[in-house]
């Protein structure tokens, strides 16, 4: 999903899913990957026309909508018969990490790092099979409302939309959180490594360490 209008990193030259990690932009990266990794699978980026070149088949939505659950909602004509693996095209992903998300077959999950608060960790990845169900968590799930007047009552819905269609499909499910945990095990997959997404400025920072754990990577 590169759909995004990055409206905080406006100022680059380009989409921020071409920024280079270890010569390789975002992008081509995360594609070859996939390839790598699951050479069966049906690969398409939903994003601008200025990712042609680098997309493996190029699919842009008319209309978006407000968050990334809409762009997915919009993919449904693309999802086929098997497991459908959303990724964001933001996201730098180890080989490892990625490797382990393919792996997972359950029916679904959400992928990201182990701490969801606010001001840190993040969702970078949605696993579903039931197609229907997700359908309907999607067209649901409230994004659109921030702070304490969020129909989930979550303090903190700012921001994270994946985030948010975790803590909606773990109440429609009547999951409960392990204490001092904004995830359950049942539906939820913890990376732990170096992998990272792109969002804000501070996050051009990261590039060349991301850029060092990629090479690294490569090497072994």
């Amino acid at each position: 999903m590169c759909q995004g209008q990055q409206r905080r990193l406006a100022m680059l030259d380009r989409p921020k899913h071409l920024l280079p990690v270890a010569g390789e932009p975002i992008l081509c990266r995360t594609q070859r990957l996939l390839e790598e990794l699951e050479p069966a699978a049906s690969i398409a980026v939903i994003g601008w026309p200025a990712l042609a070149r680098a997309a493996v088949s190029l699919v842009t939505l008319p209309e978006p909508g407000y968050c990334v659950l809409d762009g997915i909602s919009q993919t449904g004509f693309l999802w086929g018969t098997g497991r459908v693996l959303v990724l964001l095209g933001d996201v730098v992903w180890s080989r490892e990490a990625l490797a382990g998300v393919v792996a997972d077959n359950r029916r679904l999950f959400v992928a990201g790092t182990r701490d969801l608060s606010p001001s840190q960790g993040e969702a970078f990845a949605l696993s579903f099979a039931d197609r229907e169900e997700v359908e309907v968590e999607l067209a649901t799930c409230p994004c659109r409302v921030s702070g304490t007047g969020s129909p989930l009552g979550f303090r903190k819905a700012q921001g994270g939309h994946l985030r948010r269609f975790l803590w909606w499909a773990q109440r429609r499910r009547g999951l409960k959180p392990p204490r001092k945990q904004d995830w359950c095990p049942e539906i939820y997959h913890p990376i732990d490594d170096w992998t990272d997404d792109i969002d804000t400025p501070r996050d051009l920072e990261r590039l060349g360490a991301l850029s060092r754990c990629a090479r690294a990577e490569q090497q072994c």
